[in-house]
């Protein structure tokens, strides 16, 4: 996130804990800092007010947990443009348990003040902490999307935007504090998310993933769900199930946001018309590309290329 906003013109600076980022005058005003490493464990305190438009993107590609506490308002998460997610305490918390693409939209106007808790896969495992893929899958089923009334959460990111410290100790205990908020999302998850959430079996995650596989390649004419069952030796019924709990979307879902991401793509990376880049990416009729595109982000493929391009210049 950090890089793609520096892409941007957003420019960085070094602060006492990491580094601070600050927009150009006409995007927005305020600032993003990032205290510790932004690959492995980190605290972004954001206060930012947009002047324009923005759009943001990217790709989580590692296992993370992100826990982020607002006392001034909502933070607006953009799966489905259209809906905005407050939950109690301020706290909102996301497991990304798989690879995928993620969008928010801002508009002019719009008021960012939160910090964020960021942690990975990797700063867990070198601090003994080893998430098996099924407590990853159902930690996000757990919390993702729900409302999580923990505000010992809320509390820890107080704490940690509070401290003063010397560099390495402040370290430690935004380690520390950072393992203490898994903990509590951990504890979270056994002690209400698994009721809701039976164990899946090895050959039911395995169907789940091959069939990740199967339309990452092909989403643009993706199998009939019926025939990609078969093929990997499983009933429809429990390759649907599995897959939702795996990655949170039906097929059908999983199906229109992959095929967004590269839509996504092409609209601000390429000059394509965006009549070959509906054909691209799976959709015959234009009008189906422009609703389902709406539905997504809120705004038309020629809204979000000239904003893009807008933003460049």
């Amino acid at each position: 996130m950090l890089r793609q906003y520096e892409a941007c013109g957003w420019k960085r600076t070094g602060i006492r804990y990491g580094s601070c980022l600050e927009p150009p005058a006409e995007v927005a005003s305020g600032h993003i800092q990032a205290w510790g490493n932004p690959e492995t464990c980190c605290f972004i305190d954001t206060d930012i007010v947009f002047h324009a438009d923005l759009m943001e993107r990217y790709y989580y590609q590692a296992k993370s947990i992100q826990i982020t506490f607002v006392e001034d308002m909502a933070l607006s998460y953009y799966q489905k443009k259209t809906e905005r997610n407050e939950a109690r305490f301020g706290v909102f918390c996301y497991v990304n348990n798989l690879p995928r693409p993620w969008y928010k939209r801002f508009s002019s106007g719009e008021v960012q003040k939160a910090s964020t808790i960021y942690i990975t896969d990797q700063f867990l495992e070198g601090a003994g902490a080893v998430f098996s893929d099924n407590l990853w899958n159902r930690t996000a089923h757990a919390v993702n999307n729900r409302d999580v009334s923990l505000p010992l959460l809320a509390d820890i990111c107080r704490e940690i935007k509070s401290a003063e410290m010397s560099g390495e100790a402040f370290f430690l205990f935004l380690q520390g504090k950072a393992l203490e908020a898994a903990g509590l999302l951990v504890d979270y998850t056994l002690s209400f998310g698994l009721e809701r959430t039976p164990s899946l079996t090895t050959k039911a995650r395995d169907a789940a993933k091959s069939a990740l596989q199967i339309l990452n390649q092909s989403f643009v004419q993706p199998p009939v769900i019926e025939d990609m069952a078969k093929s990997i030796g499983i009933n429809k019924q429990t390759l649907q199930r599995a897959f939702q709990q795996l990655t949170g979307q039906s097929i059908h879902e999983y199906i229109k946001a992959i095929r967004m991401e590269k839509a996504v793509f092409l609209l601000t990376d390429t000059t394509k018309t965006i009549d070959d880049i509906a054909k691209e990416v799976g959709y015959q009729s234009k009008g189906n590309f422009y609703k389902a595109f709406a539905e997504t982000f809120g705004c038309t493929p020629n809204e979000m290329r000239k904003n893009e391009t807008d933003s460049v210049n």
